[in-house]
């Protein structure tokens, strides 16, 4: 099914070569990757400056905000092997059909064990925590140009659990360059 996502996909691209749209596969397999999920508060007083009207009548306006916020299962890849913007890419995971461990889900896939404990994940957490904070702020103001200026922020971790969670690697070469394509392995 992932091997059939995949070729769609490059499928639809106008300017992708037949080469590429017609990939042997070079290999193939599923992995369960170590992430870490955490439950987390965050609390932000900010300051943002916006460039409202245009030409002659264009002026800078501030406002301020004061908001907190409770996150639930922001997950995070506990690999130092994978790239955080790759993982990053192959969410969101319906982490609320999580099961309970069971050796019997890793027959016949990769799996890899974590080597970023929960503790070294926290900066990551909170600069998710805090991204995802300025972009409901930025949406306040549509398509203007909104900048964040000033900013008190705090944060708690409150909860984090191990989970381990699927995707598929497949390479091919073009070229004689490797290529590599990953898909989310509960959504595809």
């Amino acid at each position: 099914e992932a091997l059939g996502r995949i070729r769609a996909s490059l499928g639809k691209g106008v300017l992708i070569p037949k080469e590429i749209k017609n990939f042997d596969v070079e290999k193939m397999r599923g992995i369960y990757v170590p992430y870490f999920l955490f439950d987390a508060y965050y609390y932000d007083k900010i300051r943002v400056r916006v460039g409202e009207g245009i030409g002659k009548d264009k002026k800078t306006v501030t406002y301020r905000f004061e908001a907190d916020c409770e996150f639930e299962k922001i997950s995070c890849d506990a690999s130092k092997r994978l790239n955080d913007e790759s993982t990053q890419r192959l969410e969101p995971y319906q982490l609320e059909e999580l099961r309970d461990f069971d050796a019997a889900y890793l027959s016949g896939f990769y799996a890899d064990r974590y080597d970023l404990t929960a503790r070294q994940l926290t900066n990551v957490v909170v600069k998710r925590c805090q991204e995802l904070f300025d972009e409901e702020v930025k949406m306040q103001f549509h398509d203007l140009q909104a900048a964040v200026m000033e900013r008190k922020p705090k944060h708690v971790i409150r909860k984090s659990e191990y989970a381990l969670l699927p995707f598929w690697f497949m390479s091919f070469r073009y070229k004689n360059e490797p290529y590599t394509m990953l898909v989310n392995g509960e959504t595809g």
